[in-house]
C-alpha cells in the first residue's frame, strides 16, 4: 500500500510539472536504476556533447556516484523530487533498463531504450513472463509503451524485441554505444589499462569475469590461478598473469580472491568494455561478456561449475556445449581445454557463431544514436 501510495504522488508531481514547458535541448540519462555513470549511456553522452557542447546532459544516479559523473554533465540524484522534475522537462529520455510505472511521459518527449545487452544467454522478459513477478511484467509493458525506440546491435536482438519485450515501435540496428570502445581500443590504450592495474605491457593477459549468482555464492568461481597460467606459459612460451573482474553485484567480495604479482583485482576497473581488449585470453561462465569478448576475436573459454542449477532459473537461448567456446564443467577439465585448444577450428567456428548473430556492431553506435537525437530535437 505504501508503495502504491508512493507511486501515486510521484505520477501526480510530475502533471504538475507540466506547468513547465520540454526543454527540446535536454536529455536525461539513467543506467541500471542509478548504479553509476557507464554502459550505452555513457557513450551517447559524451557523442552527444561532442557534436553539440551547449546540449543540457543530465546523468540521474545515487549520491555515492555524484563523483564519477565528468562535467559539463550534470549529475541529479536519482529518485528525488529534482530527478522527477528533470524527467518530467526533458526533450529525450535515455535508458538501459525499465523505467517504473510511475513516471510520466509527455507526448512531445522522446524516450530511447537502449537495454543492457543484445546477445544474451539466459532467457528473458515475455519468453520467461511465467517466472516474473506480475508488477515487474506490468513495468515492462508500461515501460515498452513509452519507449519511442530501441537500440539493436544484431538481428538476434531485432528478433527478440520483437517476440519478447512488448514493443511494437521502431527498432533502430545502430550498434550497442557501449560496445564502441572495443572497437577504438589501440596500443597505447591497452598500455594505459595495463598500467592502470599494475601489469607490465609485455605479459599477457587472462581476464577471468564470471557473472553473479542469485545468492550471491562465490564457491563456483576460480580461485586457483597457478596451474591455469603455468599452463599457458608452457603452451605459448611467454608470460601470463591474471586480471579478475568480478560482476557489480558481488564487487564487495573481491577481497575472497588472493591477489599476487601474478593475479591483479581488475574489478577497480570501472568500464568492462575498456578492459577486453587488454584481454589475451578470455575466461567466463554464463555472462554475455564471452559473446561482446568473441565479437572482437579474443579467445574464449568457460568455466562452469553449476550449469544445471542456474539453466533451471530462466533456461538458455543456447546450449553451452553448441557455442564456439570450449566448456569446462571442472577445474582438470579447464586445464586440459587450454592444453588441447585449436586455434584454427576455434577461429572458424567463432567466425559462423557470429553470422549467424547478424551482428551490425561497426564501433560507431553512439554517434548514430547521437544523431538521431539531434534528427528528434530539431523536429
Amino acid at each position: 500500500m505504501v508503495a502504491r501510495i508512493k507511486r501515486f504522488l510521484i505520477h501526480f508531481y510530475m502533471k504538475l510539472c507540466r506547468i513547465f514547458p520540454v526543454d527540446r535541448n535536454k536529455v536525461v540519462i539513467l543506467s541500471y536504476y542509478g548504479r553509476g555513470f557507464g554502459d550505452n549511456g555513457k557513450g551517447i553522452a559524451l557523442a552527444l556533447l561532442q557534436k553539440k557542447p551547449d546540449m543540457d546532459v543530465v546523468w540521474a544516479a545515487f549520491e555515492e556516484h555524484r563523483t564519477s559523473i565528468p562535467a559539463p554533465i550534470r549529475f541529479v540524484p536519482y529518485c528525488s523530487l529534482r530527478y522527477y522534475w528533470e524527467m518530467a522537462t526533458a526533450g529525450v529520455w535515455i535508458d538501459n533498463a525499465r523505467k517504473g510505472i510511475e513516471l510520466c511521459k509527455r507526448k512531445d518527449q522522446f524516450y530511447i531504450q537502449t537495454w543492457h545487452g543484445m546477445v544474451a544467454l539466459k532467457r528473458i522478459e515475455k519468453d520467461v513472463e511465467d517466472q516474473l513477478s506480475a508488477l515487474y511484467v506490468r513495468r515492462a509493458q508500461y515501460d515498452s509503451a513509452m519507449a519511442d525506440l530501441f537500440l539493436s546491435g544484431c538481428t538476434f536482438f531485432t528478433d527478440l524485441c520483437k517476440r519478447a519485450f512488448w514493443y511494437t515501435g521502431e527498432i533502430l540496428e545502430s550498434g550497442s554505444p557501449r560496445l564502441d570502445v572495443m572497437f577504438q581500443q589501440n596500443e597505447e590504450t591497452i598500455r594505459k589499462i595495463k598500467a592502470t592495474l599494475g601489469i607490465e605491457a609485455h605479459k599477457k593477459v587472462l581476464l577471468y569475469a564470471p557473472t553473479f549468482r542469485a545468492d550471491g555464492n562465490t564457491d563456483c568461481y576460480i580461485q586457483d590461478y597457478q596451474q591455469i597460467l603455468q599452463t599457458l606459459e608452457e603452451k605459448t612460451g611467454e608470460e601470463w598473469v591474471a586480471a579478475v573482474r568480478l560482476h557489480s553485484n558481488v564487487a564487495n567480495k573481491a577481497g575472497f580472491i588472493t591477489y599476487t604479482d601474478k593475479v591483479y583485482n581488475a574489478t577497480v576497473i570501472a568500464d568492462l568494455y575498456e578492459l577486453i581488449p587488454a584481454a589475451d585470453l578470455v575466461i567466463s561462465d554464463y555472462s554475455s561478456l564471452m559473446f561482446d569478448a568473441g565479437l572482437i576475436g579474443k579467445t574464449v573459454f568457460l568455466y562452469a561449475t553449476d550449469i544445471e542449477a542456474y539453466k533451471a532459473d530462466r533456461g538458455f537461448y543456447f546450449e553451452l556445449q553448441a557455442l564456439p567456446f570450449m566448456l569446462a564443467e571442472n577445474y582438470d577439465e579447464l586445464i586440459r581445454n587450454l592444453q588441447q585448444f585449436d586455434e584454427f577450428s576455434y577461429r572458424q567456428k567463432l567466425q559462423a557463431f557470429n553470422d549467424s548473430i547478424g551482428y551490425c556492431e561497426r564501433g560507431n553506435a553512439s554517434e548514430l544514436v547521437a544523431e538521431r537525437i539531434l534528427l528528434e530535437m530539431s523536429k
